[in-house]
């Protein structure tokens, strides 16, 4: 008889927890602050997973690629980081496979996810969660946006990327809110028509992600 071995969760301060964030952006490009597709793959993974672990001070998985909202929201696992963390620990990266096809051309701005999974100790959790949201230190700001930059074919001083620092995933549509407050002054600064806000999510649909979960050992 083959004895099936079951995977354990531990719990309590000595667990390891799965803390699902996420940093919703945009991209505006030239002078008219368009928007343009930028779901494509990352040039450099590991160094990006590296500054964005420097930031949260614990190690994450990180998506290969920025995802459209549409894309986040259909997408399977965005509830189970719990899940995630099992799959993806040893690489470090999620990979997301090609981008959908553009399903809206045109020029308003496009509204993205950065997907990422924090590994918490359990006692430290709480603080964990509590402080999601810090600003970028000035180092980890250049960091982050020269290696995004080039994934997203933007132009340094012409064009502009807009994004809210790593937060809870559940807490999406406050991150919308503020990438909506910066595109609205952009487009002021540019002194171009403001195309609109992109829309909120609602309650009903984040409330199945959960603030953590314990990761199977």
């Amino acid at each position: 008889m083959v004895k099936r071995i079951r995977k354990v969760s531990k719990k309590g301060p000595k667990a390891h927890y799965a803390v699902p964030l996420l940093m919703p952006m945009t991209a505006l490009f030239g002078s008219r602050c368009e928007g343009k597709p930028f779901w494509y793959p990352f040039e450099d993974p590991s160094s990006l997973r590296a500054v964005l672990s420097r930031h949260t001070e614990n190690p994450l998985l990180l998506a290969d690629r920025i995802l459209p909202i549409g894309e986040y929201l259909g997408w399977s696992l965005r509830s189970a980081p719990g899940k995630i963390a099992g799959m993806f620990t040893r690489s470090g990266i999620i990979p997301m496979g090609p981008a959908p096809p553009e399903e809206e051309p045109g020029s308003d701005p496009r509204l993205g996810i950065v997907v990422m999974v924090a590994l918490v100790k359990g006692d430290q959790l709480q603080e964990f969660v509590n402080t999601t949201g810090a600003e970028f230190s000035e180092i980890d700001r250049v960091a982050f946006e020269n290696l995004l930059g080039p994934s997203v074919s933007l132009i340094p001083g012409l064009d502009q990327l807009l994004y809210t620092p790593p937060i809870l995933a559940r807490s999406l549509d406050r991150g919308i809110d503020h990438v909506n407050d910066l595109a609205r002054h952009a487009f002021e600064r540019a002194s171009v028509a403001y195309p609109g806000a992109f829309n909120r999510c609602g309650v009903q649909v984040l409330s199945s992600i959960p603030s953590h979960e314990p990761i199977s050992l």
